[in-house]
């Protein structure tokens, strides 16, 4: 146990984590801005030197977090999937019940409704994805499930306050049979691709980066919708109108992060048998 990394990596991901969870602070400026930008800056500089003392121990085979699993480039490519897609996830999931209950003016109980079918479905279909998954490998899964997923975003950007919630129904199902097809399948392809030594660590790596990807796409997107919302109200659209425009806006950047997912996992390929 190396006590010196043990307070910087407190400092790293827990100024990056608080830090990027209010960018809505941080853009708005004021005194709890400026308290959110320094502890992001602190987060910044804990990450660098967190990062440094890793690199330098690693080299003995003494780091509390080895950054080897990064030289790996299937592990590599597989996490900057999985990390864009936690922050697209997290980002749509969070700013859709906004929007229902905002624009179209659903109560509580009618959004967690139409956020159930996907739910479930993605539940049911899990199993079977895995069973693909071990006969085929991971490209007919995640290449066609993060297409899926980036189409179903792009749908959502084109929502308005009069959209039937049985669309919205069918989009989420659309959704969630994308995420069933793509998560479990990258995270086995990823960890498969190293060394048995080196599980823990690139376990501990994903967790880690897609914590920061959720905390960033969450903060960025619900910061769009009220920056945009607030931008159409006071150009005299209706409250509905107005939060719809701000949903719109979210989903659209959370359709073009998951376009990104979509291109780099075309080099995703299947690693059996992590090397000795």
């Amino acid at each position: 146990l190396d006590l010196l990394s043990v307070p910087l990596s407190i400092l790293a991901f827990g100024g990056l984590v608080y830090g990027l969870s209010s960018v809505g602070a941080i853009v708005e400026g004021g005194q709890a801005g400026r308290g959110a930008l320094i502890v992001l800056t602190v987060g910044v500089v804990g990450l660098l030197l967190f990062v440094w003392r890793q690199l330098a121990r690693g080299r003995k085979g003494q780091a509390l977090l080895d950054l080897r699993p990064l030289a790996i480039p299937n592990f590599t490519i597989s996490l900057v999937v999985l990390v864009c897609l936690c922050g697209a996830l997290f980002g749509a999931l969070n700013t859709l019940p906004l929007y229902l209950q905002g624009s179209v003016l659903a109560t509580a109980l009618v959004t967690g409704l139409v956020l159930l079918p996907g739910g479930l479905l993605e539940g049911f279909l899990s199993p079977f994805a895995g069973r693909i998954f071990d006969r085929h490998g991971p490209r007919p899964l995640v290449i066609p499930g993060v297409a899926l997923t980036m189409g179903s975003l792009f749908w959502l950007s084109a929502v308005n306050e009069h959209t039937s919630i049985g669309l919205l129904i069918t989009i989420h199902i659309t959704f969630s049979i994308g995420l069933a097809a793509t998560y479990t399948p990258l995270l086995t392809t990823a960890l498969s691709s190293l060394p048995k030594r080196l599980y823990s660590h690139g376990s501990a790596i994903m967790s880690t980066l897609q914590q920061l990807a959720g905390a960033t796409g969450t903060a960025v997107m619900i910061t769009i919708y009220s920056r945009v919302a607030a931008a159409a109200r006071a150009g005299g659209a209706s409250g509905p109108a107005a939060f719809a425009m701000g949903a719109r806006s979210a989903f659209l950047v959370s359709a073009v992060v998951a376009g990104v997912a979509l291109v780099v996992s075309l080099f995703v390929t299947r690693h059996p048998k992590g090397p000795s």
